[in-house]
């Protein structure tokens, strides 16, 4: 199998090309040393998740977060009510045209 840089890799031998066995192990050494481990703030230590969600979960919306929703909501009603009168002066539309 030819891994596209010249580099051929013979899965149905023990035979493999030791240049990408090299790549490969050096690789895996610089992710080692990269390595920054778990943030455990994020997901919680062993056996005491539950401890570490409670403290890290907001319950209350700030102000701008409500008055974001608020605005949101208004937005959204709004939209509703002018498709509703498109629809009303599409029917009326409509309507003009058949008595004529």
């Amino acid at each position: 199998m030819n891994n596209g840089k010249g580099n051929t890799l013979n899965v149905n031998s023990n035979h493999i090309d030791q240049e990408v066995l090299d790549r490969l192990k050096s690789y895996q050494q610089l992710i080692k040393r990269s390595w920054q481990g778990l943030n455990v703030k994020i997901i919680g230590q062993p056996g005491n998740s539950s401890i570490v969600n409670k403290k890290y979960k907001r319950e209350e919306a700030t102000d701008e977060e409500v008055k974001d929703q608020e605005k949101q909501t208004m937005l959204f009603d709004l939209a509703c009510k002018l498709k509703e009168l498109e629809e009303l002066s599409d029917i009326r539309s409509s309507q003009n045209l058949e008595e004529t």
